[in-house]
């Protein structure tokens, strides 16, 4: 098991109070990282003179502000090991988790791309855990696919960065995170890890999730799925997936087109009701174009009721 060597990669940014407790859940893990790195993302409060207590046992590189992406990017290129395993600021991992993951690795033969374990969602968004609330079910202790795309195809995904143990070749052949997407810059790295590529899960918690201290700033909140920045990001995604990625049968290439062609409508959506019509058209004629005969019944079905809403107001 010392063979699997892994570097834990901690991006943060202003989370002081918090910190500490995803720190002390590295170090306290059964089987240690070979090397722990601290991204600080041009942290503004006292995220320094926390750290400092452990100066000795982490490694600190101080960024200017670049984002979540960029600032996990950063961690991965100073890596010096195989595996990489990323951790927000204000969550932690479970104590087993780093020896349960390295058991799955020499179990498989290293054959998967990545791992990943379950994720207890926090306390605000109800607390359960997320297998369970998507229904995403193992037979045994793990399980390794070599095609894991209907794994990352599910809405949404069985994995999170937090509880995922990455190869870190795989991850930089796949371009690592993209920093144009804010929100949903995991969910792409996954689809292009896993459409067509090999991944483990493995049973039991990887990473608890908090709210933090700053849940208004938050990146979900910001950037809400259902929100129209969320389904420009949505946009963004599945227009690089489907220009990137080859080889896609033709039911799953299909399926990224209706929800490309959805994104769109969604945006059209929003915009019509944002009062700005040349967007709405804009979005609607690629949603039509995309995915004719289901746009079109969509888009009039909602100018109706947007019209028959306003004429009674």
């Amino acid at each position: 098991m010392d063979d699997i060597r892994i570097s834990a990669i901690i991006p943060t940014f202003n989370r002081a109070s918090v910190i500490r407790q995803a720190l002390d859940s590295v170090l306290a893990q059964t089987l240690l990282p070979a090397e722990v790195i601290l991204v600080d993302d041009g942290s503004t409060d006292n995220t320094r003179a926390v750290l400092a207590a452990y100066r000795d046992r982490i490694t600190i590189a101080r960024i200017e502000n670049c984002g979540a992406a960029g600032a996990r990017n950063y961690g991965v290129e100073r890596a010096q090991n195989e595996w990489i395993a990323f951790l927000d600021s204000d969550d932690y991992w479970a104590s087993d988790y780093f020896e349960r993951m390295a058991a799955a690795i020499i179990q498989t033969s290293a054959e998967a791309q990545f791992y990943f374990a379950d994720t207890v969602r926090p306390i605000s968004q109800g607390g359960r855990r997320l297998w369970d609330s998507i229904g995403f079910i193992l037979q045994d202790d793990l399980e390794l696919v070599h095609d894991a795309t209907d794994w990352v195809m599910r809405r949404p995904q069985p994995m999170m960065l937090q509880s995922s143990l990455i190869h870190r070749s795989v991850y930089l052949e796949a371009g690592g995170l993209w920093d144009r997407l804010p929100l949903r810059h995991d969910t792409h790295l996954f689809l292009r890890m896993g459409l067509q590529g090999s991944a483990c899960a493995v049973a039991g918690i990887g990473a608890h999730m908090t709210a933090g201290t700053n849940s208004a700033t938050r990146l979900t909140s910001i950037y809400s799925p259902s929100s129209g920045l969320g389904f420009q990001h949505q946009v963004l995604m599945f227009s690089d997936v489907l220009r990137k990625v080859k080889g896609l049968d033709h039911g799953h290439r299909t399926e990224f087109r209706r929800r490309l062609a959805e994104a769109h409508r969604q945006i059209a959506r929003h915009s019509w009701k944002s009062h700005r019509p040349l967007m709405a058209i804009q979005h609607a004629a690629r949603s039509a174009a995309i995915d004719p005969m289901e746009s079109w019944k969509r888009l009039l079905h909602l100018f109706r009721k947007a019209s028959i809403k306003g004429s009674l107001n």
